[in-house]
């Protein structure tokens, strides 16, 4: 299945930087749109286990170049051998250069996302229930633009992910029985179209 998997990304990876540099390369003719895909593991602090991590990205740049505000919406899938998560959340954050010159730049910047909806599940256990939970997350966003500002390699090297189950009314002992916290480092490919 990881293989697989695997397979999957690389040709969305080849197709996407395909597009991106097909299309007008001056940076200043670039949308505020972006598309992006990025992999890495999701630590266990809380609850879920540590798992491999995909996720998938589109968004807009308010500026209408990759820099400054941006929302997007974030869909990630973990898996490990007995467990998956899903996850679903509108991503925001701002983005600023560090470094800029000739097509290349070096960006920095926080980013989160906002309560968005999470299920969590394991694989062949009929007496395995599948969870609801809003999740949301914290992170740092290191970014390289490259190809005259088309192509972004990202990385967040501190996220931290936090989901609540549906039973609030829990009491205080028993709050952590029904929520999550994960440390996730995420590195991944973003085309600005």
């Amino acid at each position: 299945m990881t293989r697989a998997l695997g397979s999957i990304a690389i040709a969305w990876l080849v197709a996407l930087t395909t597009l991106a540099l097909t299309v007008p390369s001056t940076a200043s003719a670039q949308g505020g749109f972006y598309v992006g895909g990025g992999l890495g593991p999701a630590v266990r602090i809380h609850d879920w286990p540590t798992q491999f991590r995909l996720e998938q990205e589109v968004g807009y740049y308010f500026e209408g170049r990759p820099e400054g505000f941006f929302i997007g919406l974030t869909p990630s899938e973990s898996f490990s051998e007995h467990n998956w998560v899903l996850t679903i959340a509108p991503r925001f954050g701002y983005v600023f250069n560090l470094y800029r010159a000739g097509g290349i730049a070096f960006q920095l910047g926080p980013a989160g996302t906002i309560p968005g909806l999470a299920v969590a599940g394991c694989y062949g256990d009929l007496d395995c229930e599948v969870d609801a939970y809003f999740h949301f997350s914290v992170s740092l966003l290191l970014r390289l633009l490259i190809a005259d500002e088309r192509v972004a390699i990202y990385l967040r090297p501190l996220e931290l992910e936090f989901a609540f189950g549906d039973e609030m009314n829990r009491v205080i002992g028993d709050f952590w029985d029904d929520h999550a916290i994960r440390y996730v480092l995420a590195g991944g490919v973003q085309f600005h179209l």
